[in-house]
């Protein structure tokens, strides 16, 4: 590939082939391969659209190759600017997945095509080295074009190495296919001519048939009538069928859903669960957890695939044809021509001319954009006329998500009558306050609204809310589809922490970010932390390491937010007190796992951390003088199961804790095997005798290590890997 040229300095390779012989998988070795990835300054992965949308992809090149979001830009002559100026002198790699459009005719002047043309055009006038375009494709007529010196056609696997490929996705990668029962070598064996060479049809029967043994199995599969569904000799639509059969009706359920969705839309994992929540699709008392394993299994089924380098995911194309079909008319998109008045689950481009039936009373999902296009501009009154006009559309809605529909500042007041919405979610629009009636939605259970300024203060009466996302200070591709809760807290009324009393549904992860705006113990614990028994991992922060707090009311405000027993994630940060909350040192947070404290400048003895049994990861990062304490009096080891230590910009004492190996009355680190220290100006008493399980040892810039590391590699029995630099070389002491 490296080799190939095309005209000028571009070059396109095509990947062709029916949808499931690997097209994707091909590119995606072809992307990550080590030499490649040497080769080439840029990279970039970019699923297509039906449409070819010359400015998506130009944005998406552009964030790639900058590392910075441009997500309110429709300005493409600004763009490809500052695109040509990051390219010039580069060799870039971009792959476009799953391309539909047949606007593909490739001449020599660029100026004045929107579509592909232009978009090839303008890369070879970009100044760069070289660009290598590899697109994958189910049909070699919209290659057409000078760019192309070659096209590589998938065609399926060969019989012996497609049967030996079918058995390992049956039985396991160990398997030998030699060793398939031999009851059951002549029934695959037909079933095998039915999948047409596809690995996807292979990898989706073998899951149907996961390790099974059972010859009735087989046989159902063999003779089931799905088969006769193929159109064509090359159909693999029977076999994605089989597997949808077969699976339950939770399931089925879940899969038809997803088809709501356009071609090549990207979701997460998360999104898609809360959703599937949202229309109670999932009955359970844990109904997240839960999600994940339909989610889960549906991905094991390959109707999902994981986007290249990144948290997303999308239907593949087969699997979203199957559903489409089998969705009898509840899921559709508005750039269909039909929409019945039956339609349940729509998706929408954007928000323009959108007009429902008078008879639309079914409504119960609405989906509008979508992550990586286009933002869409429409005033107030136009999205106040289209949610008035359509009302009774929406009475019984429990699904609405605005995607990129930017907005003046307010959304209309239209809430009162969706009191069956579960699911609201208004990313990357520009509307920074909400109306009172959206806190009627008494059973919401997802609400993002990241860049609301403005948070009335009847938010605290959505007490079935189980995640939300309000005034994010941070919102980037990469975090915003992350499910944390975040909290900032304000002196506005709207904002204070006692917002939080009785949202004891929330899960997962909860920030809450300036807490120097907590003027007492009393508002503090009326956030009833305490009470918020899913939350598993929580992140207490003051800004500015705590500037202005002063020390005591920071130690009532941290006494006041005593999280429930089981949490097993703790981060504190800029924590300006002296002395540990009670609930720290007598040890009721038992079943913590993970603790990161950072800039607790005048935090100097720790609790006793060491007696916690399930502790795996401690980090204490620019604390200024600290003092971690052993026991010699307790028999039962002292940090029995933490495996990673991390110190960084601290002065640290270890205190009673053994300087010679087979001294002191317990164990002390027995399963640590990862030491990180960094930037430390002192670190005393660290028992080196007893840390014969380490295995990783990272120092960097600690001077004060210097004369002790030559004594205690002798006790490192253990030790597989030594990183040594900076400071800390120049102080070592042989």
């Amino acid at each position: 590939m490296l080799k190939m040229t095309g005209v000028g300095n571009v070059c396109v390779l095509p990947i062709v082939g029916l949808g499931g012989t690997g097209k994707t998988a091909l590119a995606q070795i072809v992307f990550n391969d080590k030499q490649i990835e040497k080769h080439f300054h840029y990279r970039t992965w970019v699923y297509d659209s039906q449409e070819f949308d010359r400015v998506t992809i130009t944005r998406e090149v552009l964030e790639s190759v900058s590392n910075n979001e441009f997500s309110c830009s429709t300005n493409l002559d600004s763009m490809e600017r500052k695109l040509k100026k990051a390219l010039a002198g580069k060799r870039f790699l971009l792959v476009l997945d799953d391309v539909w459009t047949h606007d593909w005719k490739c001449l020599p002047s660029w100026k004045g095509y929107s579509g592909w043309k232009g978009f090839t055009g303008f890369l070879e006038s970009a100044g760069a080295e070289c660009v290598k375009i590899v697109v994958t494709t189910r049909n070699s007529s919209v290659l057409e074009g000078r760019l192309t010196p070659d096209i590589f056609t998938l065609k399926g696997l060969k019989k012996k190495e497609y049967w030996s490929f079918f058995v390992k996705c049956v039985f396991g990668e160990e398997e030998d296919p030699a060793k398939c029962p031999v009851t059951l070598q002549s029934i695959g064996e037909r079933i095998v001519q039915k999948l047409k060479g596809s690995p996807l049809a292979a990898k989706t029967i073998g899951r149907l048939l996961w390790k099974d043994t059972r010859e009735e199995q087989w046989m159902r599969v063999l003779e089931s009538n799905l088969w006769e569904l193929g159109t064509n000799t090359d159909d693999i639509m029977p076999a994605l069928a089989l597997s949808y059969d077969h699976l339950p009706d939770h399931l089925q359920r879940c899969f038809v859903f997803c088809s709501i969705f356009p071609t090549n839309y990207m979701f997460t994992m998360q999104d898609v669960v809360y959703m599937w929540i949202a229309q109670g699709f999932v009955s359970s008392e844990t109904p997240e957890d839960t999600g994940r394993e339909y989610f889960d299994e549906l991905l094991s089924r390959h109707f999902f695939q994981p986007c290249q380098g990144s948290p997303f995911f999308k239907f593949h194309s087969l699997a979203h044809d199957l559903a489409r079909s089998v969705c009898a008319g509840e899921c559709c998109s508005y750039d269909m021509r039909d929409i019945s008045h039956t339609v349940r689950h729509l998706w929408a481009p954007g928000l323009n001319s959108i007009q429902l039936e008078p008879q639309q009373k079914s409504l119960r999902s609405f989906v509008v954009g979508k992550f990586e296009s286009n933002f869409h501009l429409f005033n107030r009154n136009e999205l106040n006329g289209i949610l008035h006009h359509n009302s009774a559309a929406f009475k019984r809605i429990r699904v609405l998500v605005l995607i990129n529909c930017n907005v003046v500042s307010t959304f209309p007041d239209v809430f009162s009558d969706m009191k069956h919405l579960r699911y609201l979610d208004l990313y990357r629009t520009s509307i920074i306050s909400a109306p009172k009636s959206l806190f009627v939605l008494y059973h919401l259970k997802l609400l993002r609204l990241p860049n609301i300024d403005v948070l009335p203060d009847q938010f605290h009466k959505l007490i079935n809310l189980r995640f939300f996302r309000v005034n994010t200070e941070t919102v980037t591709k990469d975090t915003v589809h992350a499910y944390e809760i975040e909290f900032p807290v304000k002196k506005e009324s709207g904002y204070k922490i006692a917002q939080l009393r009785d949202m004891n549904d929330l899960r997962g992860t909860l920030v809450i970010r300036k807490l120097e705006n907590i003027d007492n113990k009393e508002d503090a614990r009326n956030a009833n932390l305490h009470k918020k028994c899913n939350i598993e991992c929580l992140r207490l922060i003051w800004s500015n390491s705590g500037d202005g707090c002063e020390s005591s009311i920071a130690e009532e405000v941290l006494e006041s937010l005593r999280p429930h027993s089981q949490l097993k994630k703790l981060h504190i940060n800029g924590y300006m007190g002296v002395n540990s909350p009670s609930w720290f040192m007598t040890l009721q947070l038992e079943r913590l796992q993970t603790i990161e404290f950072y800039a607790c400048k005048n935090w100097a003895t720790l609790p006793p951390l060491g007696q916690l049994q399930f502790l795996t990861f401690l980090s204490l990062n620019a604390i200024d003088d600290i003092t971690i304490e052993g026991d010699d009096q307790v028999v039962s080891p002292i940090f029995p199961f933490l495996k990673e230590l991390e110190l960084k910009e601290v002065s640290v004492t270890f205190r009673g804790m053994p300087l010679s190996a087979g001294t002191g009355g317990c164990s002390y680190f027995p399963c640590l095997v990862h030491l990180r220290i960094v930037c430390c100006d002192r670190v005393s008493g660290l028992p080196w005798p007893v840390l014969s399980a380490l295995q990783v040892l990272q120092i960097e810039d600690s001077e004060g290590l210097g004369d002790q590391l030559p004594g205690c590699f002798k006790y490192l029995t253990s030790l597989k890997h030594i990183d040594i630099k900076g400071q800390t070389c120049n102080a070592l002491q042989w």
